[in-house]
């Protein structure tokens, strides 16, 4: 799993409540009634007057996307929730992609002007390589004693290529060989990636599959390390009797998002993993920014929460597989959140906080999630794997 505040951000995942999944039988009526009255906070609902579900929607997934704008920061990066001067390089990269994709390029080159401007000292010769992970907001520069980890570069390699082929301008093409030739160099002997080094400078000695999995989407450019990547993915992680991969070379469980980016980087031969999903990782709990219950998945089987950035993931998943209504139910449980009363966003989970305002602040990678399900976005999509 990717470290997001410590060494990784877990997030979480919401439920689609289609009929016969959970014993509990909702009808399409029954799901547009909870939008509906989730909606209040935004609009006057009057029995004259209904207000448009469609409409309503759209208006909370502009709301979500404007949170994004107004949390980048001066210096051009994000911090992870609302008020952090914590911000780590997997947020800034998914809001960079964000920005992107609603055309607004200048507000995702400040994220990648920030990063650039430390490029030479972070890669520099006697040094690990690789940004770290943790950065301050109110600085720009880099929390020193953060990991380097594989899976924060490699997004934001994914990034940088979208800037790439959406400018066509060479502004980042150094930093971005420069990313991914320290991939590469990780790449092991049987094909996986390493995770990276510590905050001290200590190699990591083992490979994580959801790292891999970014590797891959990241590395489009080069075929031969992306090739030796898919095949330790499919004879080192995959467990083709139970359709799920393993979390890493070192355990034997499986987190959630290595089932919801197996599907988005490698495509829907792989939309097998959703049947392990719903029946190891469905959630639902009561979650303490609304006030009331929520559907999702938890980051990990042992977890009893809702991961919200997990939720877009999985429904970012179910459109890949063309499993819609379901990814549908997922988008509707997230805007209850956003809907809620004297909601300003998404956090990070529903419930037991990895650390403080987790379940209460608006979170950017859970926003951004939310956002790409609701575009039909597939941010790790690449030509190769998905050529229609």
């Amino acid at each position: 799993m990717l470290k997001h505040i410590s060494a990784r951000a877990a997030l979480s995942t919401v439920l689609f409540i289609a009929t016969g999944i959970l014993g509990t039988e909702w009808t399409v009526a029954a799901v547009t009634s909870i939008r509906l009255a989730a909606v209040p906070a935004l609009t006057s609902v009057t029995h004259s007057n209904p207000v448009d579900p469609a409409a309503a929607s759209a208006k909370l997934s502009g709301r979500a996307y404007d949170w994004l704008l107004h949390q980048q920061s001066p210096s051009g990066l994000l911090g992870n929730q609302e008020g952090d001067d914590y911000s780590v390089v997997y947020a800034n990269a998914l809001a960079a992609l964000c920005f992107l994709h609603q055309g607004d390029v200048p507000s995702a080159e400040r994220v990648f002007r920030a990063f650039r401007d430390h490029f030479d000292e972070e890669f520099a010769a006697g040094t690990p390589g690789g940004f770290h992970q943790g950065w301050s907001v109110r600085t720009g520069k880099a929390a020193a004693s953060t990991d380097r980890w594989e899976a924060d570069n490699a997004w934001l390699l994914i990034a940088l290529n979208c800037c790439r082929k959406m400018t066509g301008r060479p502004d980042f093409d150094g930093m971005r060989e420069g990313v991914a030739a320290w991939l590469m160099k990780l790449q092991d002997s049987d094909g996986g990636i390493l995770a990276g080094f510590h905050g001290d400078g200590t190699p990591m000695k083992f490979k994580s599959t959801e790292g891999n999995l970014d590797s891959y989407a990241a590395l489009v450019d080069y075929p031969g390390p992306r090739a030796r990547i898919l095949e330790w993915l499919k004879s080192r992680m995959w467990v083709p009797d139970q359709h799920r991969f393993r979390m890493g070379s070192t355990t034997d469980e499986t987190a959630l998002d290595g089932i919801s980016w197996g599907i988005c980087a490698l495509g829907p031969e792989f939309a097998g993993e959703l049947d392990y999903a719903r029946s190891h990782f469905s959630r639902k709990l009561y979650a303490e920014r609304i006030g009331a219950v929520v559907e999702g998945f938890a980051d990990f089987q042992r977890k009893n929460r809702i991961w919200f950035e997990g939720t877009g993931q999985i429904a970012v998943a179910m459109e890949v597989a063309s499993c819609d209504l379901e990814a549908g139910r997922c988008i509707s449980e997230l805007e209850k959140v956003l809907a809620a009363p004297g909601s300003k966003g998404i956090p990070a989970f529903s419930n037991d906080a990895d650390w403080p305002g987790a379940a209460t602040k608006p979170f950017v990678a859970s926003h951004a999630w939310y956002l790409f399900a609701k575009w039909r976005y597939n941010p790790m999509r690449t030509s190769d794997t998905f050529p229609n």
